[in-house]
């Protein structure tokens, strides 16, 4: 029985063993699998990381490309806004300095124009064709006596005035003596029409034509002549100087008659004479304007 048992057990024994040997075998393969898959995985991730490394670069240099491209773009759409500011700018100082110079020589040929107007409507008198010339007075015979005649009523009047108020101050006698020089220095003046001949034409309601004359009226009294011109520093004509009276200059007086109370009138000879709203009278009773009134 013994024996049969331990014979039976020999031959489970070695019935097993191959069995065993299998699996001895089995886990072998299994654990070269396992670690092949150890290695396999760590290669896989080794790989998965230089993949994510190499990526991240490559992202890196991508990103840094276009931010320098970017860069780039920016840099030169800012140098071509300047450049068409610039261009802009230069265009519209062009423009505005073309535009001032069209104004400027329209202005110039507008004044040209003008000027061109203002000496075709009036004649151009050369000073020579003046200087010589005769005086002509307007003033009629009966004119100038009612004239005087007129500066003699206002004399009266002022003395009888004067002999009036001082009679009715009895203040003092200052008074009453300045009262009768001014009354005097009054008639003395409506009597010889103050010496500047500027009343003298309004006392006698005499006054020259506004439009001028285009000839000599034979009505007109030839009372002097036209002795010279006078103008300012800057060559307005300010007057003539007439010289009145006399005979082959003996005897004669040069008076001075401002521009606003002259006229000049066309002779036949292509000269001028002058015109005045003043008796000869009159003139020769204003201030005479010799050499030393010049100095």
């Amino acid at each position: 029985m013994q024996r049969l048992l331990a014979t039976t057990a020999l031959a489970l024994t070695l019935t097993a063993m191959p069995a065993f040997a299998e699996q001895h075998t089995n886990m072998e393969q299994a654990g070269n699998d396992l670690e092949n898959a150890a290695e396999n995985t760590a290669e896989a991730t080794e790989n998965a990381a230089e993949d994510a490394a190499q990526a991240t670069e490559n992202a890196a240099e991508e990103t840094g490309e276009a931010v320098e491209n970017a860069a780039e773009e920016t840099e030169n759409a800012a140098e071509n806004a300047a450049e068409a500011t610039e261009n802009a700018a230069e265009d519209a100082a062009e423009a505005t300095e073309n535009a001032a110079n069209e104004v400027e020589a329209e202005a110039k040929e507008a004044t040209e124009e003008a000027m061109a107007a203002d000496q075709a409507d009036a004649k151009l008198i050369r000073t020579r064709d003046i200087v010589g010339g005769v005086v002509y007075s307007i003033v009629s015979d009966d004119a100038a006596e009612a004239q005087e005649e007129q500066a003699e009523e206002a004399g009266e009047a002022a003395e009888e005035q004067a002999e009036e108020t001082a009679e009715a101050q009895d203040a003092s006698m200052a008074e009453e003596e300045q009262m009768e020089d001014k009354a005097e220095a009054e008639a003395e003046a409506a009597a010889s029409g103050n010496g500047n001949g500027q009343d003298m034409a309004a006392s006698g309601q005499v006054t020259l034509s506004a439009e001028g004359y285009d000839s000599i009226n034979p009505e007109w009294e030839n009372i002097g002549n036209i002795e010279d011109v006078v103008l300012s520093q800057d060559g307005q004509l300010q007057g003539v100087v007439a010289e009145i009276g006399g005979f082959l200059g003996i005897g004669d007086k040069k008076v001075f008659v401002k521009v606003d109370e002259m006229k000049l009138a066309p002779t036949d000879n292509n000269t001028y004479a002058l015109v005045v709203p003043f008796s000869k009278e009159q003139l020769e009773s204003m201030n005479s304007v010799d050499e030393g009134f010049w100095e």
